[in-house]
């Protein structure tokens, strides 16, 4: 049952970060409406921008819609003795155009007081998107403040961008980070930059209440995307090594979410419906299309009551909460295998049973989260039980197992003090032990005679 525990806490982890699923047993009964979704294409893989670009050496790159480089072309024979010391194919933008402007430094073609011109043209209708314009200049003057070069850069987007000079600057500051926002003559905002402290930069952009952009950069090179026109969102996220998961977000018209899609850079998928905002059913399938399910249900302040598994092999998973959050319990069973826990008030495990597929029991009991006993029975009547210290360190130790009766008791050390040892003949062993150590062993046999041994501290 292991791997269903640990498939159990990943899933709860995925819960807390906003995109899980909901169950129909003890707890406000929650069960996602028939609500029709639209297909939505999120084109990200197709041709979406030209990018032309000027410095004396001249070429094009063609970027897909998560601005990875698909292409780029010399347009002039400077161009191409440019492009023959430098590969940027397959590298996003902001990495690739930081090359090209190294390569074009060391070539001689870009030189301090020179200019730099970014032209852009969509690939197809609706592929700019309103953060290209600072996607593509961003880097070049990222390189300028790197290098120390002073040169003009020129960016002509594909689309129109907000003017900033038009627009009323304002700073929130925070203990991690500040927002640098922008409002038109309504008061809404129209553009914003959220600088964190570790390096991480947000641009967002607003159209209006119904269309907005988020873009994120962080310091080891993750990018992420979020995209929302009315009750659709698409994004994704591009990791340092090319990798990339994308997202569709579905929402109502209060802006709650009511469905979401996250398809894995390992070609597994995510898909979650939502009521009330609240996650409550969960489809998980993997890359080799084993598909995991998920429910839960919630109490009326919001925490979860239940949350069950089903997992590809049948087994099922209810934990059950209270309304504090705390657990009360975990049950697992299927494929053969029954397994309980049972929790204090606190959320600390006070019993644990399992049954495997062969009849075999095991029962615990835990104090304060430290173990108390713990009894195995087999099908065939044998038996081991486990005693322990308050301090957690075993007690004694008792079995009957294949008609060998065995008895051992141990300090608060752990180190053995006594032993008994009956076969199945009826001869009984006996040991005394001091620090872990034998002292004495007696031997009784069944017809009556005794064998006595003791030992120095050499044993």
């Amino acid at each position: 049952m292991k791997k269903h525990m640990a498939l159990l806490l990943i899933l709860a982890v995925l819960a807390l970060c906003g995109c899980e699923a909901g169950f129909v047993s003890g707890g406000q009964t929650t069960i996602p409406s028939n609500t029709e979704f639209p297909e939505v294409e999120t084109n990200f893989d197709e041709p979406a921008l030209a990018v032309q670009v000027s410095m004396g050496a001249e070429f094009e790159m063609v970027l897909d819609g998560t601005d990875t480089i698909l292409s780029i072309s010399p347009l002039n024979e400077a161009g191409q003795e440019l492009l023959k010391k430098v590969d940027v194919v397959g590298q996003q933008y902001r990495t690739g155009i930081k090359s090209l402007l190294d390569e074009a430094r060391a070539q001689n073609f870009l030189k301090t007081g020179g200019k730099v011109n970014i032209s852009a043209r969509e690939q197809y209708s609706g592929a700019w998107k309103i953060a290209s314009n600072d996607i593509l200049l961003n880097p070049v003057e990222d390189y300028q403040k790197s290098s120390g070069m002073i040169f003009s850069c020129k960016v002509t987007p594909a689309g129109a961008v907000p003017d900033l000079s038009k627009l009323t600057k304002n700073i929130d500051r925070y203990d991690d980070y500040i927002v640098y926002y922008y409002t038109d003559g309504q008061n809404n905002v129209v553009y914003q930059e959220a600088v964190y402290n570790d390096g991480t930069v947000t641009y967002g952009y607003f159209k209006g209440t119904q269309e907005h952009t988020f873009i994120t950069y962080t310091p080891n090179g993750i990018v992420t995307y979020d995209h929302k026109k009315g009750n659709i969102g698409t994004g994704y996220t591009v990791y340092p090594d090319g990798t990339r998961e994308e997202n569709i977000c579905y929402y109502d018209d209060q802006n709650l979410m009511l469905k979401s899609v996250l398809k894995n850079a390992d070609g597994s998928t995510t898909e979650s419906f939502y009521e009330n905002g609240l996650p409550v059913r969960q489809l998980q399938t993997q890359s080799d299309g084993a598909a995991f399910e998920v429910h839960y249900t919630y109490h009326s302040n919001g925490n979860w009551a239940t949350m069950e598994i089903i997992n590809p092999d049948g087994v099922h998973e209810l934990t059950t909460f209270r309304e504090d959050g705390t657990q009360e319990s975990y049950v697992a069973q299927g494929d053969g295998v029954y397994s309980e826990i049972i929790c204090n008030e606190d959320g600390s495990i006070k019993e644990i049973y399992n049954r495997g597929p062969d009849g075999t029991e095991i029962h615990e009991t835990y104090q304060n989260g430290i173990p108390q006993k713990e009894t195995r029975t087999y099908p065939n009547g044998d038996y081991e039980n486990l005693t322990f210290h308050s301090n957690g360190m075993q007690a004694s130790y008792i079995s009957q197992m294949d008609g060998v009766y065995i008895e051992c008791r141990y300090d608060v050390d752990g180190l053995i003090i006594y032993q008994l040892e009956r076969l199945a003949d009826g001869t009984e062993i006996q040991m005394e032990f001091i620090s872990g150590e034998p002292v004495s062993s007696t031997i009784r046999y069944p017809d009556g005679r005794v064998e006595t041994e003791t030992f120095d501290k050499n044993g």
